[in-house]
């Protein structure tokens, strides 16, 4: 269909004020026309200038609220996106919102125009503007309009007090919807009204209550809302197949998976939907990334019970702390339902530095071990956290102080960019992998290693959260140059430092010396070249975000074998198997 907007649009700089009466004209004589037209080009982007014009026209002359308050006009989805464009926009809605409420909130027989109204509140975020009307709405003879009014005032009260007393409400429609309303309100209180609501006799009303205490974290609601879905009656089944997918949870699609095989007609249907909800959900939590689980410990107590210890990172973001719900555990393809979950540290955004030698040859066993090392661990780096490598040359007497150049001297535009905006530190993973894999002019390189560890600790400086340095030492290098000061200016600083040295059958003093004037929690190791690598990615696993999953296993499964864990959050996803067995 032609635009009749975009042409006037096009000249609206050269004409501004001929345009500006053409546009009135336009939202005077064909308001459905113009308010599709200006809301395109809104939602689209357009200039500063023009965005405010078509708000105010469609304000004043167009009637926008009218429009959209009107069921036969548009529906109710094309109302809530216009909605939403225009508050994106500045225009005034919560004032028109509040007119046309009052004018019509008395109005018995308005009662589509009321629930479109309260749907748009919704949509706008704006379900405190309801309140004021709570009494009218909820006496309102049409229980539809009841029912969407319970949702919304709950929504936005946020009131457990109010909602318990819905429950006395006969009409079970508005108290599930009222119970609905609480699902994301963070309130203490809450969790015991979902309890209350779990129990109702009536199937809608108990859904909604498993539904919400899932949503706070509650595994109890787990079991039942599988109970209620395998239930003899067929609509205590549709409830609970429902309150699957209003969850979104994988581990309710197994199941769902078996029962549409065996379900027919409409139940087939609720089936369906329900898989589709969770699936959709799984699909935007996979795109978003793939975690890295890395388990550090597992246990199979004489008890029966089992413990796994692990850490979770995201290469792209730092992860929140996630709940109970965001975990799912099988043992033998057996789903866990007794389980429990600690998170055991969280460290905030860290400051991490890598002091390692300039290795003349990549073919040194040492230098393959340290490459090895580095590549675990920026496997496992978390999206914030910020890095920085200094080198250091290896003892030559023949060599000579250099012009010191900045890494930031770098002929790479993009890296020299990212480290000015992190000042001096990276957090893309691809320049940290390009910096690690390429050790640069040797006269970067500082010339011995306390110089290097200075210069790290001085960067590190520039970071509020924690800090650590990971130092590899070069086993032939026994200069003590700087060592003492180095050592003064630690016992001063609040980093912590990892030293590793290839084992040579010797301990080397002066490093273990330097380390142990660090921070507390401050290590040497000396380990085989076979074993460093392991032992520096164990040293910086320990540093990430750490969970422990405490659980025990069905009735139905023998042995102690396999443990699946499946991990889903808006970050992204991650299933993992363990042998429980071999830790």
């Amino acid at each position: 269909m032609q635009s009749t907007l975009a042409p006037l649009l096009e000249k609206f700089t050269e004409r501004p004020v001929a345009i500006r009466d053409e546009l009135r004209t336009y939202a005077k004589c064909d308001r459905p026309g113009f308010i599709d037209e200006a809301v395109s080009v809104i939602m689209a982007g357009c200039d500063v200038d023009i965005s405010r014009y078509l708000v105010h026209l469609l304000v004043k002359t167009a009637s926008v609220m009218n429009y959209l308050a009107d069921c036969s006009a548009c529906s109710t989805e094309r109302a809530n996106a216009i909605a939403k464009a225009l508050c994106d926009a500045g225009a005034p809605l919560d004032t028109l919102f509040d007119e046309k409420l009052a004018a019509h909130v008395g109005e018995q027989g308005r009662g589509d125009t009321l629930i479109r109204l309260l749907d748009i509140a919704t949509a706008i975020g704006s379900s405190t503007r309801v309140l004021p009307w709570r009494a009218q709405l909820m006496a309102h003879k049409d229980p539809r309009v009841r029912s969407k009014a319970a949702y919304t005032i709950a929504s936005g009260s946020k009131s457990p007090a109010w909602v318990a007393s819905v429950l006395m409400e006969g009409d079970f429609r508005v108290q599930a919807n009222a119970v609905e309303g609480l699902w994301d309100v963070d309130d203490k209180n809450v969790s015991p009204l979902m309890v209350i609501a779990a129990r109702s006799p009536n199937c809608r009303v108990a859904a909604n209550g498993l539904v919400g205490l899932y949503r706070h974290g509650s595994l109890e609601s787990i079991a039942s809302i599988f109970k209620m879905a395998a239930s003899a009656d067929p609509t205590h089944r549709a409830s609970g197949t429902w309150a699957m997918g209003a969850t979104k949870d994988p581990r309710f699609a197994p199941y769902l998976s078996r029962q549409f095989e065996k379900a027919e007609g409409r139940e087939k249907h609720r089936i369906l939907r329900a898989l589709s909800s969770i699936r959709r959900r799984q699909k935007q939590f996979e795109a978003a990334g793939t975690l890295r689980l890395s388990v550090l410990d597992r246990e199979v107590s004489a008890d029966g019970s089992r413990r796994v210890t692990f850490t979770l990172t995201s290469p792209t973001q730092n992860l929140p702390d996630l709940g109970p719900q965001n975990f799912a555990i099988w043992e033998q393809d057996q789903l866990v339902f007794d389980y429990s979950i600690r998170l055991t540290a969280a460290p905030p955004v860290i400051g991490f530095a890598i002091v390692l030698p300039r290795f003349s040859s990549q073919a040194d066993p040492y230098a393959c071990a340290v490459e090895h090392s580095l590549s675990a661990i920026i496997d496992l780096k978390r999206g914030e956290d910020l890095w920085r490598f200094e080198r250091y040359r290896g003892p030559d007497p023949n060599d000579e102080e250099p012009d010191v150049q900045e890494l930031e001297a770098t002929d790479d535009i993009r890296l020299a960019l990212h480290l000015k905006q992190h000042r001096g530190l990276m957090k893309d993973v691809r320049f940290i992998r390009q910096i690690a894999a390429d050790p640069g002019p040797r006269n970067r390189a500082a010339t011995h290693i306390a110089a290097a560890m200075d210069k790290a600790l001085t960067l590190l400086d520039r970071v509020s959260g924690g800090r650590h340095l990971f130092v590899f030492f070069d086993p032939d290098d026994t200069r003590e140059r700087g060592i003492d000061q180095l050592a003064k200016t630690l016992r001063g600083e609040s980093v912590i430092i990892h030293g590793f040295a290839p084992d040579r059958g010797e301990d080397n003093k002066l490093w273990r010396a330097l380390c142990d004037s660090a921070g507390t929690g401050s290590t040497f190791e000396q380990a085989s070249i076979d074993a460093l690598p392991e032992r520096v990615k164990s040293s910086y696993v320990h540093l990430m975000t750490r969970y422990e999953i405490t659980y025990r296993p069905p009735e139905q499964t023998s042995n102690a074998s396999l443990c699946t864990i499946l991990v889903s959050c808006p970050q992204g996803c991650t299933r993992e198997s363990i042998d429980l067995c071999n830790g």
